[in-house]
């Protein structure tokens, strides 16, 4: 009689290749099941944490959408604390660009407090656009990778692949301009 390689003789058990194997977040059932199962939680946590409905609401699905995204790449048994830590890393980077955005705003609004009444809204943007216009290419490209999408000096530099030296320089020359265009509007 021939071996049956599909059993262990001994325990009359299929092999371990044959085992069930963990679940791929990549299937949409897996996924739905997941979401249900963790959407109302991450949520919740992301409110305690920042305070804010509107963040914990787009907090939740980006990470769902990276989940998704990366679903080949990230186990199910790992899938809870992807999605809670890209969750809470995406509130961070919205808050973050958030008060870059105020940052800059408060910039124009104290040029506004130093002129005759203060321009409208539509006109601070327009004006904003223009500042940015006269700078630099390569002072406007750093300037607004810092300001806008929240980037350290030396990410700023390994994106460009250029030194930190070099973005200090190009943030210099940018926030000379525009101090001096901020000064012109008085």
């Amino acid at each position: 009689m021939p071996l049956n390689h599909d059993f262990n003789i001994a325990s009359n058990q299929p092999p371990l290749s044959t085992h069930k194997k963990e679940q791929s977040i990549c299937e949409d059932i897996v996924f739905k099941q997941l979401f249900q199962e963790h959407s109302e939680k991450l949520f919740q946590f992301l409110y305690l944490k920042f305070r804010s409905k509107e963040f914990a609401q787009e907090g939740m699905q980006e990470a769902f959408i990276a989940l998704w995204r990366n679903c080949k790449k990230v186990s199910y048994s790992k899938s809870k604390n992807y999605i809670f830590t890209v969750g809470k890393n995406k509130v961070i980077d919205i808050i973050r660009q958030k008060n870059k955005h105020l940052s800059l705003t408060n910039e124009i609004n104290i040029a506004d407090d130093q002129t005759e009444e203060g321009l409208d809204t539509s006109n601070r943007n327009k004006q904003m656009e223009y500042i940015l216009s006269q700078l630099p290419k390569a002072s406007q490209e750093a300037f607004l990778m810092n300001r806008l999408q929240g980037l350290k000096y030396a990410e700023i530099a390994r994106e460009l692949n250029i030194s930190v030296k070099a973005v200090e320089k190009r943030m210099t020359i940018a926030l000379s301009i525009i101090r001096e265009e901020l000064q012109n509007l008085k």
